[in-house]
């Protein structure tokens, strides 16, 4: 039998895993994997990067076209881009 803080323990874990508590020790019974959801952070990170990909996709597509690169467009999502690979790496590490 389980003490009250081990079984609050397990529900906590779950919880954390995005599951229920069944899901969640059959998970280990099972030996399978389980991971804890990633962040809220790690979810706008994402959303940045792929807002950042676009734009540089679209500065490609221009520049392929006209044979020209707008310098300060780039300039401005590679520091966007920067900005964001550090606080992506923060928020992993912390």
């Amino acid at each position: 039998m389980l003490s009250e803080s081990e079984a609050q323990e397990l529900r906590r874990d779950a919880s954390k895993c995005g599951l229920s508590l069944r899901a969640y020790i059959l998970s280990l019974i099972q030996k399978k994997p389980v991971k804890e959801q990633p962040k809220q952070d790690f979810f706008e990170c994402l959303e940045a990067l792929e807002r950042i990909g676009t734009n540089i996709n679209q500065i490609a597509v221009k520049a392929n076209s006209l044979n020209y690169i707008d310098k300060k467009l780039y300039k401005e999502n590679y520091a966007e881009l920067q900005k964001v690979i550090a606080e992506f790496l923060r928020a992993a590490y912390s």
